[in-house]
């Protein structure tokens, strides 16, 4: 456990023993996953009561998969709808997180989208995309507004799409960034060396 988390936990528990429900420690991303596990598209639904109306012996390795995920998804949404009222506990807490860390983003907005909403919204992204400036302006970082919670799905999945290019992008440049620092560290300690090697022998 890193010291962050340690740290969060701290907090956490300490709010309990407390009775304070006000003190919540941020989970990133708990707002978007709570927006896209609460949208159920009738094609999930279909999917979800072909599987269950099967006999045992008749589910295949897929079908189980897909019952267990959505059963998962189901428990998440419900907790992460405690998380953000006042009756939250570490173990909800506890849940969100992990959930959260195991199950991707990006492929449960797939499964919820259809092919004509997925198709639409990846020619916004596209277009977004091509123009950082364009990025820019479309991105406000409403993960935690009620605005994104107002957004239509497929623009939600828009603006996820571009926060994490934007992500990917913020982090490409600070590797770039600290390599070229080490480089100069490096030269800096190397020019060091040199010069105190030199007074030595002088």
């Amino acid at each position: 456990m890193s010291i962050a988390e340690r740290i969060e936990k701290h907090i956490v528990e300490e709010g309990i023993k407390a009775g304070n429900p006000i003190i919540r420690p941020v989970i990133k991303g708990a707002g978007q996953y709570y927006k896209w596990l609460s949208y159920i598209p009738d094609s999930l639904k279909e999917k979800i009561d072909t599987i269950t109306k099967k006999a045992v012996n008749e589910l295949d390795d897929d079908d189980i998969f897909s019952l267990k995920k959505f059963q998962a998804e189901q428990m998440a949404q419900k907790q992460l709808a405690i998380y953000f009222s006042d009756d939250w506990s570490e173990l909800d807490y506890e849940f969100i997180k992990n959930f959260i860390r195991d199950y991707d983003l990006m492929d449960i907005i797939r499964e919820r989208l259809t092919e004509e909403e997925y198709n639409l919204a990846n020619t916004k992204i596209k277009y977004y995309i091509e123009d950082i400036h364009q990025i820019r302006s479309y991105e406000v970082q409403p993960f935690q507004t009620e605005e994104y919670f107002n957004m239509s799905m497929i623009d939600a999945y828009v603006f996820q799409a571009i926060y994490e290019h934007d992500m990917a992008l913020n982090k490409a440049a600070m590797r770039e960034y600290m390599k070229e620092r080490i480089k100069r560290n490096d030269h800096a300690r190397a020019r060091s060396h040199i010069s105190a090697s030199q007074s030595f022998v002088s």
